[in-house]
């Protein structure tokens, strides 16, 4: 736990001057870091990060999603996490995984509402 508040002191001293400068293309290379380290740290807590493709995914989606959402506005970013939702489901149907779908209702419910 102090480590991961550590790391979190450290990240915000280091991309808090990211947020002065947010109109230059260092914005979305750094939102698409700081997203990629805490699916990263997601999948670990819940043990996710075993399910290699479903990590690849879910690390492509998080470097995809701030880039999306900079140069392509919200239907952009909604049509992102629509395809994000739809490789997950195929993914876990394919393996017959069932933790993964039960996890996935979630976002499923808010990308259909």
């Amino acid at each position: 736990m102090k480590v991961r508040i550590i790391i979190g002191v450290i990240a915000v001293c280091v991309f808090l001057p990211v947020l002065i400068f947010s109109h230059t293309v260092v914005y979305p290379i750094a939102m698409a870091i700081l997203s990629a380290m805490g699916v990263f740290e997601m999948l670990t807590c819940t043990r996710l990060i075993r399910k290699r493709i479903f990590s690849v995914i879910s690390l492509l989606f998080a470097l995809s999603a701030p880039f999306a959402a900079y140069y392509g506005g919200f239907s952009s970013l909604m049509l992102t996490t629509a395809l994000y939702a739809l490789l997950c489901v195929l993914y876990a149907v394919i393996f017959q995984l069932t933790e993964i779908l039960n996890r996935l209702y979630s976002t499923l419910f808010i990308i259909a509402y």
